[in-house]
């Protein structure tokens, strides 16, 4: 969510799945917002949470498909882009995790790679954005070299484990800045 995030200006703040957490209530009032987005379906938030959240007079668009693939999909849609940053959808959270601050300061959607099913759910997506850049984050063990073969100009930044993958970020997009 975190391009989606950047492109609305808002912070991501978590909660329960089955309640409105009080210090992310809390937030939501201390900062003012006026609008909500929730990201997932009903079993990742519930109805409850959206109607704690409508109590607090906001307004809450939900953005979710069937899975977490084509809730994805929904947030990439929202996002005009030429590159894209791809990661494996069922244990990339860390090459996700990695890859956000550089997505969203680039507005490059996160695309998810399924283990059986590649990037299917998004392929129309990149074929109509012309996407002309995908950064596939990870070893091959997290996404095939079929997969990575599959999209425009793909480049694999990807390394033996979850930090030198990290490590691999910050050299390729961090070039001009000091970082400690």
């Amino acid at each position: 969510a975190t391009p989606f995030a950047k492109m609305k200006n808002a912070p991501i703040l978590l909660t329960g799945a089955e309640n409105l957490n009080n210090e992310t209530k809390k937030e939501i009032t201390r900062l003012g917002a006026k609008n909500v987005y929730v990201i997932g379906g009903t079993g990742v938030v519930s109805k409850n949470v959206v109607s704690e959240l409508k109590a607090m007079n906001l307004n809450v668009d939900r953005i979710s498909g069937d899975t977490r693939y084509t809730t994805a999909h929904k947030q990439c849609k929202a996002i005009m882009a030429e590159e894209i940053a791809v990661v494996n959808g069922v244990t990339g959270l860390a090459d996700a995790v990695s890859i956000a601050p550089v997505a969203a300061d680039r507005n490059m959607p996160i695309v998810l790679s399924s283990p059986n099913e590649g990037t299917k759910v998004f392929d129309e997506f990149i074929k109509v954005n012309s996407i002309k850049t995908s950064y596939v984050i990870g070893g091959e063990a997290a996404i095939s070299k079929d997969v990575a073969f599959k999209l425009p100009n793909a480049n694999r930044l990807g390394g033996a484990s979850r930090n030198e993958t990290n490590a691999i970020i910050l050299e390729k997009f961090y070039t001009n800045r000091d970082l400690n």
